[in-house]
């Protein structure tokens, strides 16, 4: 390691802003609507002088973010037999992505005699 490496402060509060980006047109509003294709930049906060890796890992865990969020999954809606699950939003707990979702058995057997 260098003595730059070595005597480089810590960087601790905000370094960055992640801002996510209205649709520009009716294209992209409908896009959004229909999809969960969403838009988001990266603004890096001027003064902190941060360098390149630091900032490729920023990028990087922002991707990561993203992929466990909202890429890992069987998409919002899907069908498994006879059952539609629809997943509503995903948590974050004891380091797990839990999903909340609703699940409707398309299944007609209430229990009633026919």
């Amino acid at each position: 390691m260098g003595r730059e490496t070595e005597n480089a402060k810590l960087q601790l509060g905000d370094l960055a802003v992640i801002t996510k980006q209205r649709p520009r047109d009716c294209g992209s509003f409908a896009k959004e609507m229909f999809t969960d294709s969403d838009i988001f930049t990266m603004a890096f906060k001027p003064g902190h002088n941060l360098s390149p890796q630091q900032k490729a890992t920023m990028m990087a865990s922002l991707i990561l973010t993203d992929y466990m969020f909202f890429e890992n999954d069987n998409g919002m809606c899907y069908c498994e037999g006879s059952k539609l699950h629809i997943t509503l939003c995903n948590t974050y707990c004891c380091g797990h992505t839990c999903p909340c979702k609703v699940v409707l058995d398309g299944n007609n057997n209430n229990g009633g005699g026919g």
